[in-house]
């Protein structure tokens, strides 16, 4: 369990640094941002696994780990949100300078399934914090694993054609640009 929740921990804060490191690597307030992330991730990973050891059923267990895992969702949440932000708004710097010939659609297109991605991951970590607040095992019970695989599954995908694009998906990508500017011509 204490893996588990370091590696999420540790996930958690690489989805902020890598958002610093893309969209913000001279500001000193995204370096803050990683920190603060760092420091609570630390806090929360540490709080949620001393709270697992108190109780001897389930039901007394998840009494004691309910807020902590609310809390570490609620910053996974908040690094997937400040991804999908990120990236939405330098899709939308990009289409403007695709219109004039000077991006990549290529490109472009890969900002806009990165905020896709994880503007939905952080719409599904709210949405488990209320299923958590409801008092339901997200590993068990059927809503929340219907809603992770209903949104994992395409965010999945987005992110894989993000990184790992097929030829044939690049190429359609590059022709639709080419139909679109000849078109505005």
């Amino acid at each position: 369990f204490a893996l588990g929740i370091a590696v999420v921990s540790v996930g958690g804060v690489l989805i902020f640094a890598f958002t610093r490191q893309v969209f913000h690597p001279a500001a000193r307030w995204a370096r803050m941002a990683v920190t603060h992330a760092v420091l609570v991730h630390a806090v929360v990973a540490v709080g949620l696994i001393r709270a697992s050891s108190r109780g001897t059923t389930l039901p007394e267990i998840l009494t004691h780990t309910r807020p902590w895992a609310c809390a570490l969702v609620g910053v996974l949440s908040l690094a997937f949100a400040w991804a999908a932000v990120a990236a939405f708004r330098y899709f939308a710097m990009q289409r403007r300078k695709l219109a004039l010939g000077l991006a990549d659609p290529v490109v472009t297109n890969r900002f806009l399934l990165w905020g896709l991605a994880n503007g939905a991951i952080s719409l599904l970590c709210a949405t488990l914090i209320l299923c958590l607040m409801a008092k339901m095992v997200i590993l068990r019970d059927p809503l929340p694993l219907t809603i992770i695989g209903a949104v994992g599954v395409p965010a999945s995908a987005a992110w894989y054609l993000t990184f790992f694009p097929p030829a044939r998906y690049v190429e359609s990508i590059r022709r639709r640009a080419a139909a679109a500017s000849a078109a505005t011509r």
